[in-house]
């Protein structure tokens, strides 16, 4: 009885060399594609370069990699201490996303000569580029978590 009862209780954890290495792929993954977005966008929008700083390439790079490794290290405590790390960690990031997204909007409503020329276009680039970051790692995350399942339960 012990036996079982030690294994439900363990039953939905996922590993974390899991963790980590969802975390690595949302992280290259997320930068990846984030860096491609900032250079389609600097291109068609016509996005002042390197005016507009938060849209230069060592930022949106660097900001994807620390917001992937930050919600990452979040899920890992929730997965110890926690039976479902998945059910606190959705609604967290979620709120945690919102409120990334406040900035963005400081940077359109801003009148300052700094963001002089990057209008809408920017604001919305920056918005995407927070919801790739978001999407990335919690799928990453999700798909760890599941393989962690289905591990355990073929045992």
């Amino acid at each position: 009885m012990a036996a079982i009862t030690a294994r439900q209780s363990t039953m939905r954890r996922p590993r974390y060399p899991r963790i980590l290495g969802a975390t690595a792929v949302a992280a290259v993954a997320s930068a990846g594609l984030n860096a491609s977005l900032r250079y389609a966008a600097v291109a068609a929008f016509n996005i002042p370069q390197p005016q507009f700083e938060p849209l230069n390439l060592s930022p949106v790079v660097i900001s994807s990699v620390a917001g992937a490794a930050a919600g990452g290290a979040f899920f890992a405590l929730l997965a110890k201490l926690t039976r479902r790390p998945i059910r606190i960690f959705l609604p967290v990031a979620i709120a945690v996303l919102a409120m990334s997204m406040l900035p963005v909007l400081m940077v359109n409503l801003a009148d300052r000569p700094q963001y002089e020329g990057a209008g809408a276009a920017a604001g919305a680039t920056l918005a995407l580029m927070h919801l790739v970051v978001a999407a990335m790692l919690f799928g990453a995350l999700r798909w760890a978590h599941r393989l962690a399942d289905d591990e355990r339960t073929s045992r």
